[in-house]
């Protein structure tokens, strides 16, 4: 939805150069030469010799911190390591951008060349090298998600997730973890919001504002809410309820009952006529009492005895039960009927199947015989089939007192890029492989003799273990944003590091062996290993297991792994490996890399960029209680806004003061928007491809007649400062935490203006918990008295000037409305004249854009006349309708043009407030009538726009 990109604002050269590229490329990740031709790197082992100097290249010279960062983020973007000096020249201080190359000035050359014909850079000269770049850290700012299979039947789009409180830990996982774990899963396959809360909270009728609730019952001994009892039995909507407390249900309704029995006996599950292994779980035994509503899709079955339970119940078409606690075990594959009966619940995907191939443990000494390497690559190029191969950058071997790093050997780094050139995607597997032993062989943070993590394992330890690695790739000119551990085996504290660095992981140590990629936290995780083609009987598993997969999940990934030195064994090489992949493609699976089953993620720091870039075409969506972000109807409008080309929600919770006396600052229990509130629609709105501008403000509980924030006086002035400063330092933590775009750290203060140093402390410690573009909202009236815009990256105002009678226009309503003349449109655009041209001027002097962070007008007489006023009289729909007409004329001319504020173009954007589906005949709110929201769709989109009439 959202037309401004990166891609855009850099200019047509680096968008070209994207679109040239294959999948691969233009995803940022196929680095592996920073930008230097193959030609070049065959000389890459001279190039880094000790007796030479070498260079790194000065691409642009004296930019602003700003535009330093954007150049930087495009550099990244396009795979190259850059880092930011500074430099003063006469006083002032400017930003430079270096490119980490560490080669020859002819290296260099040949860089800078690349990137000024990519239109990435517009000069550039090499310099010596005085730093590095941080690796480690452009690594950990790429994001990746899951793409996801297109749906048949899209019609779930939130998930409400209960979960118990912990009894007992005696599993692998708390209760929160397993639902975290969940969580994580489902969102990562179906296109979903989820909310997460103890089943304990659950409140009344809840389930209205989710497409689907999901319960995990787990803790055997807890009570669950009667409201939810209720709810479930009466909803029409979808129900995912695992395990525990069915019999509380009426389950003669749903045709199946569920004993509060318990065995431990069954050990595999039985689908669609494959058995798939399950270790003995505490299971609630089923009994079916009415087939013609209940559906077994899954059997649980002991082996000893043959006794079989119902797994996998469908009920009344929306209610699925599942009768085990899964994951039971991770690693084993019980996981597949539990994920693809789920289809059932949260829609069903395309019938697509991926499989991915990866060559293992590529080092220097078992390849010093290149031709296996080679032959392999043009075997899998000339099958048209992407592969990935993991390589070991150090090959140690103490028995030998052989130590071996792979920028010294020129045959090896050929056949690596070799690879590369045959759609080969490099993964970095490990830095040595080995503890105490031979490479390959052993493992690197395993003690495997002890089954325990080695002596002096520590975050630090596997820190510089794979930053060596890194360092060494970057020596040959290579490099990856893949890890792979060695023999899959770390520790916590390891993984810790190597999910931090790493946005992609290729093993399964992530314990879940599930069909499909996966998201946690910052890190994505491969599908299900089906490992390695080491016998004939493995060539079978792997054909076998695949075919299983294929049969029952809609839309699987597989991956399974081969070792390059087997190609020409007689019985595991070519021929074995044709019969796997032909068998794999037969069945319906296509090959891909790991970047196809991917998209990528703009970092916080690009969307920031744009934010600053862009004109803004916002919404106001207002939250009147704790739970109005929840609400099913948003959904709606959030489709409507899509149609008149909403690209920005400005979202509001409401603290509160008891007067305008008061110094103390309280959330309302009732009225302000909850941190999980806020957090679940701030999600949902990114999800939608919207940006955020986040507005926390305060308002008075009780106030006599023409009282309002802007003319607060509170009691102790230091002490009101304190509690707004902790509240906006809360919430500007809540935004970094969810990348908001824009975070409002005031709203209409009239009377605090004269504080300047305290307005100066918020913002510089907003600054530091909070990376975004930070705004505070004057009034229309006051902008004039802030003294701190020089401190801030954007003017903002709330625009209720007055544009009918302005000579009176603070005369109370009651004493002009009598006499009051219902303007023209002519009237109304003569009006503006005057704010426009004090803006102009005042702009000017300014030299920073302007952003509307509210705008609209009552439907109500008299509401060009007092436009912040709810209260002036009659219902008029025809005024409001001119006010927006008007608006629109004058103010769309002032925005900013291609993200810049020059020749009179420096409105940087609009939010308008409010909007609601429907407005009633009458209605004398500031919900805009189906003529003004023609307004909005015409600025918006650049056309009339007849859905916002269909739409109301």
């Amino acid at each position: 939805m959202i037309g401004s990109n990166l891609d855009d604002m850099v200019g047509g050269g680096y968008q070209a150069n994207e679109e040239s590229h294959s999948i691969l490329y233009s995803i940022g990740i196929q680095i592996l030469n920073l930008g230097i031709s193959l030609a070049l790197l065959a000389n890459a082992a001279s190039a880094t010799s000790l007796d030479r100097i070498e260079y790194d290249l000065l691409a642009n010279s004296y930019l602003s911190q700003e535009n330093a960062l954007e150049v930087r983020i495009r550099l990244e973007g396009a795979g190259y390591f850059p880092y930011l000096t500074k430099a003063r020249v006469d006083g002032k201080e400017f930003t430079r951008v270096i490119v980490d190359v560490n080669g020859s000035q002819e290296e260099v050359k040949n860089v800078g060349d690349e990137l000024v014909q990519k239109g990435l850079i517009g000069e550039y000269e090499p310099i010596e090298d005085t730093k590095d770049a941080d690796i480690p850290e452009i690594l950990s700012k790429r994001g990746y998600l899951p793409k996801k299979t297109p749906e048949t039947n899209p019609r779930i789009e939130n998930v409400l997730i209960l979960y118990t409180e912990a009894f007992q830990n005696d599993g692998p996982l708390t209760t929160l973890e397993r639902a975290e774990l969940f969580r994580d899963l489902i969102a990562s396959h179906w296109d979903i919001n989820t909310h997460m809360k103890l089943v304990q909270d659950y409140e009344k009728r809840e389930i209205d504002n989710f497409d689907v609730l999901m319960y995990i019952g787990e803790n055997y001994r807890i009570r669950i809410p009667r409201a939810l009892i209720n709810d479930v039995n009466h909803t029409t909507k979808e129900v995912l309820w695992i395990n525990y407390h069915p019999w509380k249900l009426n389950t003669r309704k749903l045709g199946f009952r569920v004993s509060d029995k318990h065995s431990r006996d069954f050990n595999r599950i039985s689908y669609r006529n494959y058995d798939f292994r399950l270790n003995p779980t505490d299971t609630s035994l089923v009994h079916l009492t009415n087939p013609a509503k209940a559906e077994v899709l899954a059997w649980l079955v002991d082996d000893e005895t043959g006794k079989r339970n119902p797994a996998i119940v469908n009920a009344n078409e929306n209610f699925l039960y599942v009768s085990y606690l899964p994951p039971a075990v991770p690693y084993l594959d019980e996981q597949i009927p539990f994920f693809n009966v789920l289809h059932e619940t949260f829609g069903h995907h395309e019938k697509q199947a991926t499989a991915l191939i990866r060559l293992e443990d590529l080092n220097q000494y078992t390849y010093r015989n290149t031709q296996p390497l080679n032959d392999l690559g043009n075997y899998l190029f000339s099958e048209n089939i992407p592969f990935h191969f993991g390589i070991i950058p150090r090959y140690i071997n103490p028995a030998k007192e052989m130590d071996l790093t792979i920028d010294q050997d020129i045959d090896f780094l050929h056949s690596l890029r070799l690879l590369i050139s045959k759609n080969g995607v490099p993964v970095l597997h490990g830095y040595t492989h080995q503890y105490d032993g031979e490479t390959g062989i052993d493992f690197e943070f395993w003690d495997e003799s002890k089954n325990k993590p080695i002596e002096g394992d520590s975050e630090e330890f596997a820190q510089r273990r794979v930053i060596s690695a890194l360092n060494i790739l970057k020596k040959a000119k290579l490099s990856t944003d893949i890890w792979e551990t060695p023999h899959y085996k770390a520790s916590e504290v390891d993984y810790k590091i190597f999910k931090k660095i790493f946005p992609i992981i290729y093993d399964d140590r992530n314990g879940i062996n599930v069909p499909f990629i996966f998201k946690r936290d910052n890190t994505i995780f491969s599908p299900f290993e089906l490992y390695s083609l080491s016998s004939l009987e493995s060539i079978n598993g792997i054909i076998t297991n695949a075919k299983k997969i294929y049969d029952c999940f809609e839309d699987p990934s597989i991956s399974f792994f081969y070792h390059p030195y087997l190609f020409r064994d007689q019985e595991l090489g070519e021929k074995s490996l044709n019969r796997i992949i032909n068998s794999l493609r037969d069945m319906g699976y296509e090959f891909r890399s790991i970047y196809d089953l991917l998209e990528k993620e703009k970092s916080f720091e690009e969307k920031v960029i744009l934010a600053k870039r862009s004109f803004q075409k916002g919404i106001d969506l207002v939250a009147y209680s704790k739970d109005t972000y929840f609400s099913y109807q948003i959904n709606k409008e959030l489709d409507h806004w899509e149609d008149v080309g909403v690209e920005w929600v400005k979202l509001k919770t409401v603290l509160y003061q008891k007067n305008i006396n008061s110094s103390s600052i309280f959330v309302d229990e009732e009225r302000t928007a909850s941190d999980e509130s806020l957090e679940y629609i701030i999600n949902k709105l990114h999800k939608r491809g919207f940006n955020v501008l986040f507005e926390p403000l305060v308002n008075l509980k009780h106030q006599r007649k023409g009282e309002w924030m802007g003319m607060i006086r509170p009691d102790d002035w230091d002490l009101w400062f304190e509690n707004y400063s902790g509240f906006i330092e809360h919430y500007a933590k809540l935004a970094q935490k969810n990348e908001v775009e824009q975070f409002v750290i005031g709203v209409e203060l009239n009377s605090t203006h004269k504080y300047k140093e305290e307005w100066e402390q918020i913002i510089d410690n907003t600054r530091k918990h909070y990376q975004g573009v930070i705004v505070f909202a004057s009034n229309f009236d006051a902008y004039e008295t802030v003294p701190f815009w020089d401190k801030l990256d954007v003017i903002a105002m709330n625009f209720y000037f007055p544009i009918n009678r302005r000579d009176d226009w603070y005369q109370p309503w009651a004493e002009v409305k009598d006499g009051y003349h219902n303007p023209s449109y002519e009237d109304l655009l003569d009006g503006w004249q005057l704010w426009v041209a004090t803006l102009d001027r005042w702009q000017e002097r300014m030299n920073k854009p302007i952003l509307v962070t509210e705008a609209g007008y009552a439907s109500q007489r008299g509401c060009t006349y007092q436009p912040w006023s709810w209260y002036l009289g009659e219902s008029n729909f025809e005024e409001q309708y001119l006010a927006y007409k008007a608006l629109y004329e004058v103010w769309s001319k002032k925005q900013i043009v291609n993200g810049k504020f020059e020749g009179g173009n420096y409105l940087q954007g609009i939010y308008f407030f409010h909007w609601a589906d429907e407005k009633p005949a009458n209605d004398r709110s500031y919900v805009p009538s189906q003529e003004a929201k023609s307004i909005i769709g015409k600025w918006f989109t650049g056309t009339e726009s007849s859905e916002v009439d269909n739409n109301g």
